[in-house]
């Protein structure tokens, strides 16, 4: 199979709450932030809608990385943060954060290996992440 047949993967490691500093987080990490999301003004209604969810993030993306399975792009965006697994995890405890990681495919759906290692899924309950999965048809 040729590298073009092989799908490529978007993939976004977010580390989301209130009231952090993304300063402090980009310096812990050694990494800067792809994007720093701020919950919009016409959005502050969901703070008493729904106050767990989010009003600022720190998000890194690894932009249609070519990967057969989930679990290798996934394992991809984790290793960025990895050396650094205590001192994140504890700063994520200390400022009640949540990471969250989602994967969006394209290209050729049938090949893609929808599988997570195991060691992939121990990674993410170190931190206790969630997963989500985009998928649109109109893009494989």
């Amino acid at each position: 199979m040729t590298q073009e047949n092989i799908p490529s993967i978007t993939t976004n490691l977010f580390i989301g709450g209130h009231e952090f500093s993304i300063d402090d987080l980009s310096s812990l990490l050694g990494v800067e932030p792809t994007k720093i999301w701020i919950r919009p003004q016409k959005l502050e209604w969901l703070k008493a809608a729904a106050p767990e969810m989010a009003s600022m993030g720190w998000r890194y993306t690894m932009e249609r990385q070519r990967k057969w399975s989930l679990g290798e792009a996934i394992d991809e965006v984790l290793e960025v943060v990895w050396s650094k697994k205590e001192e994140l995890r504890r700063f994520l405890l200390d400022n009640r954060l949540k990471l969250h990681i989602d994967c969006r495919p394209f290209g050729d759906a049938s090949v893609l290996e929808y599988v997570i290692q195991p060691e992939v899924i121990i990674k993410m309950g170190f931190f206790a992440a969630s997963l989500s999965l985009a998928v649109y048809k109109d893009e494989l």
